[in-house]
């Protein structure tokens, strides 16, 4: 399975992450979109609860033209240090070889 990941601190999660989202899926670029929200900014950005945002997380993909082929993968909140792109990606990787894995990337990012 083609998965494309947004990481992001989804404080709050927000209607561009949908939007992002349903662009990848409506253009067939994956299969799924998984939501990998960070437990610590890597540059001290203060952030609300990890609870709260996983709150907003699940409101945002209730939306029913995505519900289906979208998730939140907590590998990030359940690291007690920042967890940087690669080694999620590398832990994922590891633990769902099957699958294939690529970023989407806010304009922040870019």
């Amino acid at each position: 399975m083609q998965v494309v990941l947004l990481g992001a601190a989804f404080d709050p999660a927000h209607l561009g992450h949908l939007q992002m989202t349903k662009a990848v899926l409506a253009q067939q670029l994956a299969d799924q979109v998984w939501l990998v929200p960070t437990n610590q900014h890597p540059f001290g950005k203060t952030l609300s609860s990890a609870q709260h945002r996983l709150a907003m997380l699940k409101l945002l993909i209730a939306d029913p033209v995505v519900k289906d082929q979208v998730k939140i993968i907590t590998y990030e909140l359940d690291q007690d240090q920042p967890s940087y792109s690669l080694a999620t990606l590398q832990a994922l990787a590891q633990q769902y070889p099957q699958h294939q894995f690529s970023w989407l990337i806010g304009a922040d990012n870019l």
